[in-house]
């Protein structure tokens, strides 16, 4: 290998390191400030609260951005920070600024945040942007996230609660209900119009009408108990018997009747069918002769449709007419004239 592409070797080498340190860097999150443009903020503080060059700030949960510098104010008497902020966060013109330091991992980070809902007027981006801000306690810290991590119980615990009276009031609601069935109720009241029915009216006339029926299983005991009773049943149920073999044999009868006149009339119905048969082949001959004469076929044909044969009978019934004519004179001579007989 010569110089020139030994040269050349380490020159891509060093080259894909720089590439790779590059994609290094981002994926690490660090982006250089000409890729990730940042605009400055002041934040006052009465003390640093364990911050460093560095720290991050966070703005609802979400880091955007760091603290770049820090210094000490003489008035008044405290710190003064400067942040950086990512380009593409607007932070609203209301925000306040906390330090929060962990009660257990002793770290400390800025927080921006406020109350309410956010303005809509965002921080100004020339650098003149100034937020007063205060540190809280580790106490504080710790009571800030012991309360955020209980928000979501306490939420809970808060639409157990409205549930709760939801279902205290179904449940009045629900005893009212059940006293109005169980209320001492008439029957007469209901009847009149002047109360409603419930379990009490329903459980009376139930009553009512069980005393009834004991009163009208009496009465049938009564009855069936008395021997002459009894004996006036029996006959009657002999009798009915008795009709009903009397029935039983007329309907035998009538039944027999009507099956001799299904017979006959089924005779009938065949008679009529092959009467009704020869007549329907009589008038389908009939058609078809006169349908054949019409059409010129067939003797009866020729006798109504050809003019020759017309012709040729007249003519011999004219010859036949002289014949006869001739005849007639014939005889007449005789009687006249006598008949010369020679021998």
């Amino acid at each position: 290998m010569n110089e020139a592409q030994r040269n050349t070797a380490v020159g891509v080498t060093v080259f894909g390191g720089l590439i790779s340190l590059a994609v290094l860097l981002v994926l690490f999150g660090y982006v250089p400030t000409l890729l990730d443009p940042r605009y400055p903020i002041t934040i006052r503080l009465p003390d640093a609260g364990g911050l460093t060059n560095g720290s991050t700030v966070t703005y609802r949960g979400i880091g955007v951005g760091q603290i770049r510098s820090i210094r000490l104010a003489n008035d008044p008497a405290g710190v003064t920070i400067t942040a950086s902020i990512r380009g593409t966060i607007d932070l609203p013109d209301d925000v306040r600024a906390q330090v929060h330091t962990s009660a257990f991992l002793g770290g400390s980070k800025l927080i921006l945040a406020h109350d309410d809902a956010p303005s809509p007027t965002p921080l100004p981006r020339d650098g003149s942007a100034t937020l007063d801000g205060r540190v809280l306690s580790p106490l504080d810290s710790l009571g800030g996230e012991f309360a955020e991590s209980l928000s979501e119980p306490m939420k809970r615990i808060g639409g157990l609660v409205e549930r709760y009276d939801a279902l205290a009031v179904e449940w009045r609601e629900v005893a009212v209900n059940l006293r109005a069935l169980t209320d001492n109720r008439s029957p007469d009241d209901v009847d009149a119009g002047t109360a409603e029915a419930n379990f009490a009216t329903l459980i009376a006339r139930a009553d009512a009408r069980m005393a009834e029926l004991k009163q009208a299983i009496e009465g049938v005991n009564r009855y069936v108990n008395d021997e002459a009773i009894r004996d006036d049943i029996k006959a009657t149920v002999a009798n009915a018997r008795a009709m009903t073999d009397t029935g039983r044999q007329t309907m035998q009868e009538v039944d027999a009747t009507v099956a001799s006149i299904r017979e006959s009339v089924a005779a009938l119905e065949k008679r009529y069918i092959a009467a009704a048969d020869d007549l329907s082949q009589a008038l389908t001959t009939a058609t078809d002769t006169l349908k054949q004469a019409r059409d010129g076929n067939g003797t009866a044909g020729k006798l109504l449709n050809d003019p020759a044969i017309y012709n040729n009978l007249n003519d011999a019934a004219e010859r036949l007419g002289l014949v006869l004519r001739r005849l007639e004179l014939l005889f007449e001579k005789w009687e006249d004239e006598g008949l010369e007989i020679s021998f």
